[in-house]
């Protein structure tokens, strides 16, 4: 290969690798993914320009061209040769006229799991079904292999110690702001830090504890909550590390401009006055301004808490510029924080049981919400979020406390109900995906999500005594 044409290739490679840093960082739609999809298509255009095809392919983990190996930063280049071959890639081929829609899908592609991919027939197929005719995929010598799911480490009562930790962190936080003094960040950055490692160990039961609801502390659950479902959603982004400690500390934070607010704004948020909605929207940046003085708090965990009312389609507040771009942290918050609030009973709402909440924030795809960060949400929760309550076809009523990776139709959840109506005061968890050795027909199967409330089921109530171990009385 030319010296020329080598630069070229090595454009392409460093280009593809930048879009797909980027998009564990920002969603598709947003305009800083669509600078890297600008950057990849640009970088195709002279490997086509003389040539009919351009083929990239995996050989013993190296990335060749034409026979050769290609040359440059080898890390580089080795991440991007896991990457394909993970997911059962041989060799990429782009045709002459491929569209910059058709490489963005298959950059899209590339982000996926390979699980997902594999049960999707592979990233050929996927690229079939959505009409891109420009890119050839062939595959590679070892199948993609699903991607396990960590095991759960802690139980439910050491996931409770983290949130209660939080929760008295959250409640000092405000107590604090509300003496007029500069929070200690300490406090803040040891209860996310726990919440990040609680995630990491055992994101389903802590994202149980996030249905456990208390009016008389909705600020301070609030926070917890939505730091939980937030670091949560991050983790099941791509992000990591360091990142979700920011994105956790933003989302734990994102409220704290509220910790003036007058109680009859808490009680009241239809109907009000003027000055009550100048109050309301000032808390993005009257947070910021009080999170800004204090110490070891980095300039990225601002941003959800100036962002998390903006609004996807920009009609929110604070208004943001026109040539503002609302942070992947901003979104993610925004979500969560939305899903908290209307699946927790408050004087001026009836708590929305999880999966008619789901229900609600889809209607809201496109204008509150970004759509993709919404799907990556809906995609983390599962068809039955942890604390919905279900029927079962044995008549029972139960509440779920885990989702199945394997089918998502069929979680571990506990019976509080008999099929005669009466409350199971006994702990009896119940795994639907469990058969009949004699039948090999499933034990138990959904029905239908049902309102807890319908039943005069408390929901806050059961999961309390599923982390501590006393009996619901």
């Amino acid at each position: 290969m030319s010296p020329d044409w080598t630069e070229q290739v090595e454009l392409f490679v460093r280009s593809v690798n930048a879009a797909l840093r980027g998009l564990a960082l920002y969603p598709a739609s947003h305009p800083a993914a669509g600078k890297f999809f600008e950057k990849v298509s640009e970088a195709v255009s002279p490997l086509l320009a003389e040539a009919d095809r351009f083929t990239l392919s995996v050989l013993d983990g190296d990335l060749v061209v034409q026979g050769s190996p290609i040359m440059g930063a080898p890390d580089v280049h080795r991440g991007l040769a896991e990457r394909l071959a993970s997911r059962g890639v041989g060799s990429l081929t782009l045709l002459r006229g491929v569209t910059a829609a058709e490489l963005t899908r298959l950059l899209q592609c590339l982000t996926q799991d390979a699980a997902s991919l594999q049960q999707a027939g592979g990233i050929g197929a996927v690229l079939a079904r959505d009409g891109v005719t420009r890119i050839e995929v062939a595959g590679g010598t070892a199948a993609a292999k699903p991607e396990e799911e960590e095991p759960e480490t802690l139980d439910l009562l050491q996931s409770r110690l983290i949130y209660n930790n939080a929760r008295n962190a959250s409640r000092k936080v405000f107590e604090e702001a509300r003496l007029g003094r500069v929070p200690s960040s300490g406090e803040v950055q040891a209860a996310v830090h726990g919440m990040v490692d609680g995630v990491l160990k055992s994101r389903h039961s802590l994202l149980a504890l996030t249905m456990i609801k208390s009016y008389d502390e909705y600020l301070f659950n609030h926070s917890v909550n939505v730091g939980i479902l937030s670091i949560a959603l991050g983790k099941h982004m791509g992000y990591g590390g360091e990142a979700l400690h920011d994105l956790g500390v933003g989302a734990f934070l994102h409220d704290l401009g509220k910790v003036s607010w007058p109680d009859e704004i808490y009680r009241k948020p239809r109907g009000l006055s003027e000055e009550e909605w100048r109050i309301v929207k000032s808390h993005p940046d009257e947070g910021v301004k009080l999170i800004s003085r204090m110490e070891g708090i980095s300039k990225v965990t601002l941003r959800p808490v100036l962002e998390h009312h903006m609004r996807h389609d920009r009609s929110g507040y604070p208004p943001p510029p026109p040539d503002y771009q609302i942070h992947p942290f901003g979104m993610i918050v925004e979500v969560c924080a939305v899903y908290d609030a209307i699946t927790t009973a408050r004087p001026y709402q009836t708590a929305m049981e999880p999966a008619r909440a789901v229900a609600r924030m889809k209607e809201m795809a496109g204008t509150v919400f970004d759509p993709a960060v919404l799907e990556k949400f809906i995609e983390m929760l599962g068809i039955y979020p942890a604390g919905t309550v279900v029927r079962l076809d044995t008549g029972e009523l139960a509440l779920v406390l885990r989702p199945n990776p394997e089918d998502s139709a069929r979680p571990l959840v506990r019976i509080v109900r008999d099929a005669a109506g009466n409350d199971i005061r006994e702990k009896r968890e119940a795994d639907l995906a469990e058969k009949d050795p004699a039948t090999r027909a499933y034990r138990r199967s959904i029905l239908v999500a049902v309102d807890p409330a319908s039943k005069g089921l408390d929901v806050s109530k059961w999961l309390d005594e599923e982390s501590t171990g006393r009996r619901a009385g």
